[in-house]
């Protein structure tokens, strides 16, 4: 899901000299060297092609109970060249991105995951085409509509009064389903209260009457104005500072990948360092995709600064041997000192 998007690039080296990519004495950007190498420079311009928009772009959520499901689903989704943008968000990304404050994010969380069954969601942002063919992959769907009421129905939902819905309804499908059916938007709807001033009920009394202007603003509940500003991104680590490792990972290869978080994941345990799934994003339609792990630390404690510093030392060498065995696997810092190998390094030159 990602074009040659530039066509020129201009650079000022650490010597001060000016050059651009489209000059015969430029240096070869486009090479890779599986090293850590220095940035060529600063790029000061982008010369970037723009592409039409249609106005029917849509965003949409596809909640899942399993990550293997959802990569697969995205996967297809960029074999199939369907949508302009994808991604698998985890719990913590959906709970987080989506509530004002945090105390309501840790309990969305728990709805979400406990009671709903969802543990990821895989974001699509396209037109009116696309969304219609990933309606029909899926038995499942969050679209606009039912989105705006969770967002400003979240502190209802996080409540958890609603519960006699599920009940009512039960099936012997995962509990997110039920919520999906378009039937029953005009009883969500009902339930959840969704608006400004029920949004604005999560954060402090004197902050209320701002966040209830803020979220009268229909950009505050669209999936599409949303993913192309991320304004709702800085939320993720208002709990802790947070650093991230990246990997290009094979998306044909669900076990590499599993084994990889899982790897992460006993890293972080091992020395009691706050850990999450961030995402997973397709590239090069569906050959490859970019994971995202984040961790998490009180950078003013000294002694979680330490418990990093021992974690740092033992995922250096894991991710070493790793991308030697398996050379599908390439982490970031070798491609961002590097150009324009991959076209999209340069937003990080």
């Amino acid at each position: 899901m990602l074009a040659d998007n530039f066509a020129d690039l201009e650079f000022v080296d650490r010597c001060g000299d000016v050059f651009t990519l489209n000059q015969a004495t430029s240096p070869n950007l486009f090479a890779f060297r599986e090293e850590a190498l220095q940035p060529p420079g600063i790029c000061t311009k982008a010369t970037v092609r723009i592409y039409p928009t249609t106005d029917d772009e849509q965003g949409v959520l596809v909640p899942f109970s399993s990550f293997d499901e959802a990569v697969r689903f995205v996967r297809e989704l960029g074999v199939r060249r369907i949508g302009l943008a994808a991604a698998i968000l985890g719990d913590h990304y959906l709970s987080a991105f989506t509530s004002p404050s945090q105390e309501l994010a840790e309990r969305t969380r728990k709805v979400l995951t406990e009671t709903l069954g969802v543990k990821f969601a895989v974001a699509v942002v396209g037109d009116e085409y696309a969304i219609a063919a990933v309606r029909s992959m899926t038995r499942a769907l969050i679209d606009g509509r039912l989105f705006r009421a969770l967002m400003l129905g979240l502190p209802k939902l996080a409540e958890g009064q609603w519960l006699e819905l599920l009940t009512d309804f039960a099936t012997d499908r995962p509990p997110y389903e039920i919520l999906c059916r378009e039937e029953l938007y005009p009883l969500v709807e009902t339930v959840l209260n969704p608006s400004p001033a029920n949004i604005a009920s999560a954060v402090e009394e004197d902050l209320r009457a701002f966040y209830e202007d803020l979220y009268s603003k229909p950009e505050m509940t669209d999936l599409v104005w949303l993913t192309m500003f991320r304004i709702l991104s800085s939320r993720m680590s208002r709990h802790k500072h947070y650093f991230v490792f990246v990997l290009y990972v094979p998306l044909d290869d669900i076990p590499l990948i599993d084994r990889i978080i899982e790897g992460f994941r006993t890293i972080g345990e091992k020395h009691e360092i706050s850990h999450e799934f961030g995402f997973l994003t397709p590239l090069d339609f569906g050959k490859r995709g970019i994971l995202e792990y984040d961790y998490y630390v009180d950078q003013t404690d000294p002694a979680e600064r330490a418990r990093v510093a021992a974690l740092l030392a033992d995922i250096d060498p894991w991710l070493g041997q790793l991308c030697r065995e398996e050379r599908a696997i390439k982490t970031f810092k070798f491609v961002l000192g590097q150009g324009c190998a991959r076209k999209e390094a340069f937003l990080y030159a």
